[in-house]
């Protein structure tokens, strides 16, 4: 097992994926003894962002933590989420401000 904790500085997910959670710690993220990464958007308005997989092959898991999203054609309100997988990519699309934590995991 592994404990850890952080703060992080809301700033780095402004419109942007913040790296939370890794398998080595890149980014300054905080480690886990898994094949996962785990990552935090705060997003503006009609902002689009896209996500890619930081390893060929895993999926994701996408949450609206806050807010309303669009992805991959399919609406997220507040507490909404979807699993995707075998895709290298996706775009997410904020309907209003929104929070969103992405898991990246294998799907295989």
């Amino acid at each position: 097992p592994r404990y850890d904790q952080k703060k992080f500085a809301e700033e780095g997910r402004k419109n942007n994926f913040q790296l939370v959670v890794s398998n080595d710690g890149r980014n300054d993220s905080l480690m886990i003894h898994q094949d996962a990464f785990l990552s935090l958007v705060e997003l503006d308005t009609d902002k689009n962002i896209t996500y890619k997989n930081y390893k060929e092959g895993n999926g994701i898991f996408v949450i609206a933590v806050e807010g309303e999203i669009t992805i991959e054609g399919e609406n997220l309100k507040r507490r909404d989420a979807i699993g995707i997988s075998e895709v290298d990519s996706v775009e997410i699309i904020a309907k209003g401000k929104a929070k969103v934590l992405v898991i990246e995991v294998p799907m295989r």
